[in-house]
């Protein structure tokens, strides 16, 4: 049998296309005119151009990185739950994991499912990179300008596939309409018998860690958790969450994953 052969960059390509789809669907057939479509459109070109140039030149990674989570943080921002990031009066905890945790969160109760994206992995590389280049300190990036990266190159694929599946999803919503958004309202805020968040951190003893829930958000406390609960936990789980009734400072009474 005869396959056919691609080079990295053909695949990448390709990739990209079929993200560069869903992406002009969004913005000519879902998003009014004003600036979070500007932004959108502006943030998915510039980051074609930036991982076209990535594949010859290394110091193109932290830009990158930024037009990345700007894509996934127009979808929060036109659905309006981008202030629920905040941690301190307009400043907001929008690393590109906790944007694509947030946004699974959202997601999720939305459209009633556990959304997963089976190469959000890579995003957390991805951080790492970027947090890497940005404090390379004295001896400088790894990598010469005008070198490729092949850490960033072996990424490129994982990124945009995950870009694809999130962009998949925001369509979906979208084409839902706000309607459901306004049913789905009561659960996001827990005023059902639970609340609904991810799992933010597990400790390395792997007893305990914290949940942010939606209701509460960055700007309240974050809801702890300890074992055992019925299922082995991993951070960015989406849950059910019923707190104690101090839930400042004992933890919940029950943890499940989210199921409607």
């Amino acid at each position: 049998m005869v396959f056919d052969t691609y080079t990295p960059s053909q695949l990448l390509d390709e990739q990209i296309e079929d993200t560069r789809e869903i992406a002009e669907t969004i913005i000519i057939d879902e998003l009014e005119e004003g600036p979070i479509r500007e932004d959108f459109e502006n943030a998915f070109t510039s980051a074609v151009e930036l991982t076209r140039a990535s594949t010859s030149n290394s110091s193109v990674g932290q830009s990158l990185y930024s037009n990345i989570k700007q894509i996934v943080g127009a979808s929060i921002r036109q659905q309006g739950f981008y202030d629920k990031l905040e941690f301190k009066p307009d400043r907001h905890s929008d690393n590109l994991v906790n944007l694509v945790r947030w946004f699974r969160l959202y997601a999720s109760v939305y459209l009633e499912e556990q959304i997963e994206f089976e190469e959000e992995f890579a995003l957390g590389s991805f951080k790492k990179y970027r947090d890497d280049q940005e404090h390379a300190g004295e001896e400088g990036p790894p990598v010469s300008p005008g070198q490729p990266d092949p850490v960033l190159t072996s990424m490129l694929n994982l990124i945009w596939k995950v870009l694809e599946q999130i962009l998949e999803v925001w369509l979906r919503i979208l084409e839902i309409g706000d309607f459901t958004q306004f049913m789905k309202g009561g659960e996001l805020l827990g005023e059902e018998d639970h609340e609904v968040g991810f799992i933010d951190v597990i400790y390395d003893d792997r007893m305990e860690g914290k949940i942010t829930t939606y209701s509460e958000a960055e700007l309240g406390y974050r809801t702890k958790f300890k074992a055992p609960l019925a299922f082995f936990p991993s951070e960015g789980d989406i849950v059910k969450v019923r707190p104690a009734e101090k839930p400042s400072s004992d933890p919940a009474e029950d943890v499940e994953l989210y199921a409607p």
